[in-house]
């Protein structure tokens, strides 16, 4: 089984200049295009999914207990669908949650086109979520567009609604802390955005919609913020850019 964008629409929407006017949301017309803005727009972001899927796949399988995995920001479902591959069978509960009604129905309709089943889609706020015996919680580039007053109490949600030995994965844009840094990576990730296909003028009006909307950490602060949490094991994974995966493992 894989993620199907065969169909999916190409993300033109910050063509326009009044774009940059109105804050970026996940409404439906990023829906529509969501697969493909993300595909293009994320350096890693299938590996980033395979990646996921193997983690899940060796801390859940065979594990004792009911088995319940949440995606949170699940978006159109290409994480749920890479975990369901992996886990090859094995009973489980994969559920997916996001804020965005749009999301939810785009994913839902990916997932009735596949013939998917086995995985529930929940349209719910974190705040809202109930999260008691979790395995394992995804949270891919969602926490970001939190207000980070919010994200030491979410994270600290996390942990104690997780099952001893689950985990936590996080992936997030980050920034740097070092200004030369922070510039020479922007510079990189503007180049590759333009290679896969955006111009400079959707590139900037784009960034102008997410200022403000989407709020980086550094890795420094995402891995303090899950010590602080309570998590004893946290793990840079990945990093592409300023794209990073961490995992958090709660002890036994």
């Amino acid at each position: 089984m894989r993620n199907d964008t065969s169909n999916t629409a190409k993300d033109e929407l910050f063509k326009d200049p009044t774009s940059k006017l109105q804050p970026f949301s996940f409404n439906s017309e990023v829906a529509g295009v969501f697969d493909d803005m993300a595909a293009r727009s994320i350096p890693g972001y299938r590996e980033m999914h395979e990646l996921c899927g193997d983690l899940i796949r060796t801390f859940v399988k065979g594990s004792a207990g009911r088995k319940r995995i949440f995606d949170i920001g699940c978006s159109t479902g290409a994480t749920l669908l890479a975990i369901l591959q992996k886990l090859e069978g094995e009973e489980g509960e994969l559920i997916g949650v996001d804020n965005s009604l749009p999301m939810i129905e785009r994913c839902r309709e990916k997932l009735e086109k596949l013939g998917v089943e086995g995985i529930s889609l929940l349209h719910s706020s974190f705040q809202d979520l109930e999260l008691e015996g979790a395995s394992a919680i995804l949270l891919n580039y969602t926490l970001q567009f939190i207000s980070p007053a919010l994200r030491p109490a979410l994270m600290r949600k996390c942990y104690l609604g997780l099952q001893p030995g689950g985990v936590v994965i996080l992936s997030e844009k980050t920034c740097s802390d070092i200004p030369e840094v922070q510039e020479v990576v922007t510079e990189r990730y503007e180049l590759f955005k333009e290679m896969n296909g955006y111009r400079r003028e959707e590139i900037r009006n784009k960034a102008a919609a997410l200022h403000g909307v989407l709020i980086p950490f550094s890795v420094e602060q995402n891995i303090a913020l899950l010590r602080e949490a309570g998590f004893p094991q946290v793990e840079l994974l990945m990093k592409n850019h300023h794209f990073t995966t961490i995992i958090a493992v709660k002890a036994r």
